[in-house]
């Protein structure tokens, strides 16, 4: 039993040496991108609401994935390189 423990052990550990290679753990420097307020174009009021929105969070998404929520005002981490399209949209807090 002891031995089949063993050969395990070491068998997991070797397994988990030979996978990692140094260029999957290099850092990239991530972009940032300062979001101080998002306000509602009243103009637009029939079908966007009104300008009283308490937008309190911005979703960020860059190249089509998740970035995050981040309350506001935020300053946002983008990890992505080169060019990058960075959507960003409001969040309201529901009542209740």
């Amino acid at each position: 039993m002891a031995k089949r423990l063993r050969f395990a052990a070491l068998a997991a550990s070797l397994l988990l040496i030979v996978s990692c290679s140094r260029e999957s753990f290099e850092a990239t420097t991530p972009a940032y991108l300062h979001i101080p307020s998002i306000q509602v174009d009243s103009t637009f009021y029939p079908t966007q609401g009104s300008a009283h929105s308490a937008i309190t969070t911005a979703w960020i998404y860059a190249n089509g994935k998740a970035v995050g929520v981040f309350e506001l005002p935020a300053t946002v981490p983008v990890p992505n390189s080169g060019p990058t399209l960075v959507e960003v949209y409001p969040g309201i807090t529901m009542n209740g």
